[in-house]
């Protein structure tokens, strides 16, 4: 008579535990999206376009063929996916209408530019530069952030990729106002290379972490154009519409 009792007692106790567990394995589910961004207007692959969950903190970008994959919570199913880009149209899709689909095509429009009342200007660029530079104390934040940033770095020989290094970073940005350095720590990251024994030469490329946080042209101007910037000849190439505000194309 006692074994029945004994066992009526395990189920019991271990049900709710079973039931407790089933519940955290739905809370903790995820989708994995997948899908490649192109260009309407080129039929091409665009590189680093940005790609988040809207109302949440996860987020991707698209690799040099254009292709991203996502992983989104269960709970955000009904959210929007926003897909960005420098010269296109933000574009939101459903993310409900993206998980059934392992190869998702997505097609970004181009951007029109309204020149009504904008004075387009052309030519030399050195004047726009050096008062992009002085309004720097003005435009940008006076005190330190803490921020989680996306590292990418890649060493291509014809197509196909001799080292391909992936870091999630945790960065601090000091003020532009001040001389500290900005750092940055690796909370996860992966590397692969592929050298083939053939290679009789092999290059050392600089690079890394520290070397991009240094080209930071807003803090670090020097780095860049030197003291004046004079080595450089800036040319302004054109205007493309950012967040529905046109913006000058300088190159140097």
């Amino acid at each position: 008579m006692k074994l029945p009792v004994f066992l009526f007692l395990v189920f019991f106790i271990t049900l709710p535990t079973l039931s407790e567990a089933e519940t955290m394995q739905q809370a903790d589910s995820t989708y994995l999206l997948r899908g490649r961004v192109i260009g309407g207007d080129t039929n091409q692959p665009l590189v680093n376009a940005s790609i988040m969950v809207e109302e949440i903190s996860v987020s991707s970008i698209t690799n040099q063929d254009g292709y991203f994959s996502i992983h989104v919570p269960s709970s955000s199913r009904y959210a929007q996916l926003v897909i960005r880009h420098l010269g296109y149209q933000n574009k939101k899709i459903p993310i409900i209408t993206l998980i059934d689909s392992p190869n998702n095509h997505i097609v970004m429009s181009p951007s029109p530019i309204q020149l009504s009342e904008v004075l387009v200007v052309s030519g030399d660029g050195r004047n726009l530069v050096r008062e992009a530079l002085q309004r720097i104390p003005q435009n940008y934040p006076t005190d330190p952030n803490m921020m989680i940033a996306f590292y990418r770095e890649s060493v291509k020989k014809g197509n196909n990729y001799i080292s391909l290094v992936e870091a999630v970073l945790d960065v601090y940005k000091a003020s532009y106002r001040s001389y500290s350095n900005d750092q940055a720590r690796i909370y996860i990251g992966r590397k692969a290379t592929d050298i083939s024994p053939r290679d009789t030469v092999l290059l050392k490329f600089q690079g890394g972490i520290s070397d991009a946080l240094l080209l930071d042209i807003a803090k670090n101007p020097e780095i860049v154009f030197g003291t004046e910037g004079e080595e450089y000849s800036f040319h302004i190439e054109g205007l493309i519409n950012i967040n529905n505000k046109p913006h000058y194309i300088i190159t140097f």
